[in-house]
């Protein structure tokens, strides 16, 4: 892709401090020139925002966004409102892209006719030591939704003009799992995607992220309604192997935060929560519902164990 093509990388920042000049300095560094980066400050309290603003005083290409906490989905959507790229790339503010990554996704988009996606393969890290987090074969595909590995947006590049035309936003109220639904809807109304197996894209896992920190019940009930809506995306489904691939990645999904759910412990009360949610907020088959059953069951004896029959330490 020429460099004549825009691409407008979006950040949303929320008190990230600690890694945000590595973020913002992956981006600045990178040997595909041509980008605005527009870091979104979402009602930080820490110092953020003065850290957004010192690199916007240096580089024309920054440019902040100040606005009062509403949540991720509200921060890129703030974003996209004003994006001025003809390509869109995100990126959270603890991760950082690798200097090579933009020049290889503008390749990829170039190297077939109609593509509007592109991803490709990312590394993450973890107490101090480098993984694989995903790998993408080098192919082009003509079923997008077929083809993704990563369901996070970061390591990927969307054609702006898909966004604009079906007014894509991110749902507000809605902090997990979001991402894999604006995905997936763009992978839907997308003529052909891009895979390239090259690694452009640093994952952190840090203890304190609010995958690991949030209230289960509450991160089980904001996916249960990412997923109602994933579901409906079957209605723009181009023919039945799609629409099964969107089927089936909402009951993984589903069984997925039901584990989670009862992995954490959660007491009885909670746990009737989660499954009221299941039940009304994402009605799904029984094949998903009794694992969860069996996981209330399970839950409930453990903590009558654990009050009844504490575990003796030697002395």
């Amino acid at each position: 892709m020429e460099e004549s093509n825009l691409i407008s990388v979006i950040v949303p920042v929320y008190n990230a401090e600690k890694y945000l000049d590595e973020c913002i300095s992956g981006v600045l560094s990178q040997t595909y020139r041509n980008f605005e980066l527009l870091l979104v400050n979402d009602g930080s309290t820490d110092s953020s925002l003065e850290i957004c603003r010192r690199y916007a005083a240096g580089d024309p290409r920054v440019v902040v966004i100040d606005k009062p906490n509403g949540g991720v989905s509200s921060a890129r959507n703030a974003a996209l409102d004003v994006a001025r790229g003809e390509w869109v790339m995100f990126s959270d503010a603890d991760d950082y892209y690798l200097p090579h990554a933009f020049r290889t996704l503008a390749d990829a988009v170039t190297s077939a006719p109609d593509i509007d996606l592109a991803a490709s393969s990312c590394l993450r890290l973890e107490d101090g030591e480098m993984l694989v987090q995903c790998v993408y074969p080098t192919r082009v595909t003509d079923k997008p939704i077929m083809g993704i590995v990563n369901y996070a947006l970061w390591g990927q590049i969307f054609r702006k003009s898909i966004i604009d035309t079906h007014r894509m936003r991110f749902p507000q109220g809605i902090s997990y799992s979001e991402d894999r639904l604006f995905l997936f809807e763009f992978a839907l109304r997308s003529r052909r995607m891009a895979t390239v197996d090259e690694r452009t894209y640093v994952y952190r896992i840090i203890p304190t992220s609010a995958c690991r920190t949030s209230n289960v019940a509450s991160m089980a009930r904001q996916q249960f309604r990412a997923v109602e809506k994933i579901m409906e995306l079957e209605k723009i489904a181009p023919d039945r192997e799609s629409a099964d691939k969107v089927r089936y990645e909402c009951e993984f999904l589903v069984r997925c935060v039901v584990e989670r759910t009862a992995l954490n412990g959660l007491n009885l009360k909670a746990l009737r929560s989660v499954k009221h949610d299941l039940d009304n907020i994402c009605p799904v088959g029984l094949k998903t519902r009794l694992p969860f059953f069996a996981f209330c069951v399970l839950s409930r004896v453990k903590g009558i164990k654990r009050r009844y029959f504490p575990k003796r330490v030697k002395a």
